[in-house]
């Protein structure tokens, strides 16, 4: 390979339809090893480290109305569904297993529970970590006034709107999203 230099089969080479941080893990190695060629003389110039890095950041996006509906469905129904699912012998993957009324009845509060906590995350937009610190007496809760949450590490305690889709916190309806006014 004395005196060859990089062609743009190389360029194809990395950029072979991967995620953005595989690709440029992926450049920054060639780019390491065509310059450790040149120093060691098998190499005498390369435009490698000339190639772009690609964005590693995937585009987010919030969830539809429709996906967030199915999410929670499936959060209802998820703790049940697995305890019912058969994991070995000729039924595998079976939803056939017999619970009792006292597990299921466990199992469906598990499913609520679940459905109440996304909800609490999509309505107030606190994070996990938030909302795992979170403790009543920083909750404000009046009725008739905007629930809001008192504010970590400001001396004047300003309260920070918990509920920013509507005034007050949205009452329970059938389908675990808020009623819409």
């Amino acid at each position: 390979m004395e005196g060859s230099t990089s062609t743009d089969s190389s360029r194809v080479a990395i950029a072979d339809g991967r995620k953005g941080r595989t690709r440029n893990y992926y450049r920054e190695s060639v780019v390491l090893f065509a310059n450790w060629w040149r120093e060691n003389g098998q190499l005498r110039e390369h435009d490698l480290a000339r190639l772009p890095k690609a964005d590693p950041v995937r585009p987010r996006r919030a969830l539809t109305e429709d996906e967030f509906l199915r999410l929670l469905a499936v959060a209802r129904t998820r703790p049940l569904d697995d305890a019912r699912t058969v994991r070995t012998g000729q039924r595998k993957g079976q939803r056939v297993a017999d619970l009792r009324p006292d597990v299921v009845k466990r199992l469906d509060e598990r499913g609520r529970e679940r459905v109440l906590i996304y909800r609490t995350f999509l309505l107030t937009g606190l994070r996990l970590n938030e909302l795992r610190t979170l403790t009543v007496a920083r909750l404000d809760l009046t009725a008739g006034r905007e629930a809001s949450v008192w504010k970590r590490g400001t001396r004047s305690r300003a309260r920070v709107r918990l509920c920013p889709c509507g005034r007050t916190w949205p009452t329970n309806s059938a389908s675990g999203w808020p009623r819409r006014s």
